[in-house]
């Protein structure tokens, strides 16, 4: 033996701070942007009520309101992950990457989804056949490019680094503590968020109207605010218990998705999609100008009602973490 101080070896990895301290920064840049959106648009809700009878499809307060709720809460999202990675938080690399998958796979299915509902409305809007051709190609090239950007560059790119086997022995090694998610493996974290993320949007309804789908028809009003509660108290029970890996919280997941699903479906067979915006409140002269476009002959909502059937897929997938409760 001798009188040497012994120092510990260096970690067998390879110390990427550095790079979650960029991609720190770069989503609280994101938070930020979100966070400014919020009184560009309460601005644009107020000068709106000082412009000139027809001048334009007045914007709907409702639906303002909901929007402001979104980015207010992207932005403190955004904001709250990115000082986490900066401090190499094993919490955040955990949220950030899973939330970027949901954020993926949603963005690829929806953003398919939009592309084929805005190629329909460029051919029925009024006067389209006035346009140059060259005019139109470009905004739809626009709208892809932006559409490829947000929805599958940026998620993607949080997905290439934050799954890194470095990135997350770095955070291990500079977060020692036992975090809260990893209470929870990583597959059912992601379900956790969506539920969790559902209850929370679910309460952006009541700035709708509180129009509610229900099985073939249209509640609103306070029976539909009674309903909107309920599924947000469901949801954020099946939140709990899925974090907590209840097996009864995953059969009462399974049973909610069927029963939403059908109900979203059965009633946008049945409910023409203009009368559906105005239970919710919208604009007679906005109500108009979605006619002219055939928004009416859209299956966008019908087809929303099949976001289930994922939803159903990576419930079955995630079964292997559930136990029985004692």
């Amino acid at each position: 033996m001798t009188n040497e101080e012994i120092v510990a070896p260096p970690p067998v990895f390879q110390d990427r701070k550095t790079l979650l301290v960029v991609f720190g920064i770069l989503q609280i840049f994101l938070g930020a942007i979100c966070a400014l959106m919020v009184p560009l648009m309460m601005v644009s809700l107020a000068v709106s009520k000082f412009a000139p009878s027809g001048a334009a499809a007045p914007m709907n307060p409702g639906m303002m309101m909901a929007s402001v709720f979104v980015y207010m809460m992207l932005a403190v999202w955004f904001i709250w992950v990115g000082i986490g990675s900066i401090k190499a938080r094993r919490w955040a690399r955990a949220l950030i990457l899973v939330s970027a998958w949901i954020w993926l796979i949603g963005g690829v299915i929806g953003g398919s989804m939009m592309l084929l509902f805005t190629a329909d409305m460029f051919a029925k809007m009024p006067n389209t056949g006035q346009m140059p051709q060259a005019f139109m190609i470009i905004m739809k090239v626009v709208m892809a490019v932006f559409m490829f950007i947000f929805l599958v560059l940026i998620p993607g790119a949080l997905i290439l680094v934050y799954g890194r086997k470095n990135v997350k022995m770095t955070t291990e090694f500079y977060d020692r503590e036992v975090r809260w998610t990893d209470k929870c493996p990583l597959p059912v974290l992601g379900l956790v968020l969506l539920f969790g993320f559902g209850a929370v949007s679910l309460l952006n309804m009541v700035f709708y109207g509180r129009v509610v789908p229900v099985f073939g028809s249209l509640v609103n009003g306070l029976p539909g605010l009674f309903i909107i509660l309920a599924m947000v108290a469901v949801l954020g029970y099946l939140t709990r218990g899925l974090y907590r890996l209840d097996i009864r919280a995953w059969w009462a997941a399974i049973v909610f998705v069927i029963l939403v699903s059908v109900s979203v479906i059965l009633t946008f067979s049945r409910v023409n999609l203009l009368d559906f915006y105005a239970a919710m409140n919208f604009p007679a002269q906005q109500i108009e100008l979605m006619k002219q476009y055939g928004i009416q002959d859209s299956p966008i909502m019908k087809l929303t009602g099949l976001w289930g059937l994922p939803i159903l897929g990576y419930l079955l997938f995630v079964r292997k973490y559930f136990v029985k409760t004692k």
